[in-house]
């Protein structure tokens, strides 16, 4: 078809130049037969003879310029022909493309169909399936095919690490445990024999936790033996905040609190009496010891009012040292205990 296209161009312009070459003939023609009607007797001759000329030359443009209409009209013709098979092909195509749309869709619409009416199937059958379960006993039998158990699992608790040396105990608290434990011990005896041996245990439980919390780790902060559970929790808040402030600094031998230890009301008036003892640690008068300049070999975070921070390098002038654990010092205006292996000789 682009064959005959193409040879349908040439001839129409082929027939294009024909036509003005047969136009310009005829004039040709025309004005040669005006010239001889129009010469002398003279020239005549030879204006009969050019108007012969002119109309020779005009019919063999017009049998050229006839020619060219003739072959243009075949290859018109030609191209009708190619055309009309091409469409033909081209709608044959366009036919079997839809046939095979339509059957490829009614194939599927068929399939849609059939899975459609299996699904129901499959929904139906599970409806049915539900309609005869019971949620409770399916609950009830998942609870005791795949329960753990009802106890609930106890909480992990801090555990100081054991290579570590324990923090000194102040003689204060000391005094105040031994007095405490004294007085538990001698309350539980006075009872009936159920009612000591319930004193008895209560007093070990006492001691055992004012143990654990005392001999904590770093900065350990000390119960006074009491039983009551605030008093337990303050302690193991002190711990963990103690613990806490030592684990952002270096690390440092353990140091034990003297001033800000969580009492109960008992234990508060235990420590009273030892305070008022006369012979006891806590009233006993300080040793004088003579002034000397020590450098802190590590961070001390205060636990109490009579205690005073250190920051690693502070130089102190140490003013007491009665107790071996526990040192008075002074840096600047501020005067505190701290504790004695936080120190070095400068």
């Amino acid at each position: 078809m682009k064959k005959s296209q193409g040879n349908k161009a040439k001839m129409y312009e082929k027939v294009n130049k024909m036509r003005k070459t047969y136009e310009l003939k005829c004039k040709e023609h025309d004005k040669a037969d005006e010239d001889a009607s129009k010469a002398t007797p003279a020239t005549k001759d030879k204006m009969v003879l050019r108007a012969k000329k002119a109309d020779a030359g005009e019919q063999k443009a017009d049998s050229d310029y006839k020619a060219a209409l003739a072959e243009l009209e075949e290859s018109r013709r030609s191209w009708e022909v190619a055309m009309e098979n091409t469409l033909s092909e081209y709608e044959k195509m366009e036919t079997e493309r839809l046939e095979l749309e339509r059957t490829l869709m009614w194939k599927t619409a068929n399939m849609c169909s059939a899975l459609a009416v299996i699904s129901d199937q499959r929904s139906e059958e599970v409806r049915q399936m539900l309609e005869k379960t019971d949620p409770a006993a399916d609950l009830a039998e998942f609870v005791t095919e795949k329960g753990t158990g009802i106890i609930r699992p106890t909480s992990i608790v801090h555990m100081e690490y054991a290579g570590r040396a324990k923090a000194p105990v102040p003689p204060t608290v000391a005094a105040a445990r031994n007095k405490a434990a004294a007085r538990t011990s001698g309350g539980g005896g006075g009872g009936s024999g159920g009612g000591g041996g319930g004193a008895t245990s209560g007093s070990s439980s006492s001691s055992s936790s004012s143990t654990a919390i005392g001999g904590a780790g770093r900065g350990g902060a000390y119960s006074s033996s009491s039983s009551a559970p605030a008093s337990r929790a303050g302690s193991a808040a002190s711990v963990a905040t103690s613990a806490g402030t030592l684990a952002r600094g270096s690390a440092a031998p353990a140091a034990t609190s003297v001033s800000s230890m969580p009492r109960s009301s008992a234990s508060a008036g235990s420590a009273a009496q030892v305070r008022a003892a006369p012979n006891s640690t806590a009233t006993r008068p300080a040793v004088a010891a003579e002034s000397r300049n020590y450098q802190a070999t590590y961070d001390y975070a205060p636990q109490g009012p009579k205690e005073m921070q250190l920051t690693k390098n502070d130089i102190v002038t140490v003013l007491d040292k009665s107790h071996k654990e526990w040192w008075k010092v002074q840096r600047g205006a501020k005067k505190g205990m701290v504790p004695a292996n936080y120190l070095k000789p400068v």
